[in-house]
């Protein structure tokens, strides 16, 4: 989805968080195809820091892993 995200606004800055290193390196190499302006954190998502202002937040495949309590926490942080 980041990929499709980049090819459409291809002005955009990507922040990536995996908790998988070898998705990190996957999502690296396709990424760099398309542009230089990102960053990936290996990192589990449920304790990613957001510290700036985000116009867009995706997620794909993660957020059914977290508990309820979890996802409002996580959810209250982007505002």
């Amino acid at each position: 989805l980041s990929f499709k995200l980049l090819q459409k606004f291809p002005n955009s800055f990507l922040d990536g968080v995996d908790y998988e290193k070898r998705m990190i390196a996957k999502s690296r190499d396709r990424i760099l195809k398309l542009t230089q302006k990102f960053r990936l954190f290996n990192q589990n998502m449920k304790d990613f820091k957001f510290s700036k202002k985000y116009d867009i937040v995706v997620s794909v495949l993660a957020v059914h892993h977290l508990t309820d309590i979890e996802k409002e926490k996580n959810f209250l942080m982007i505002r």
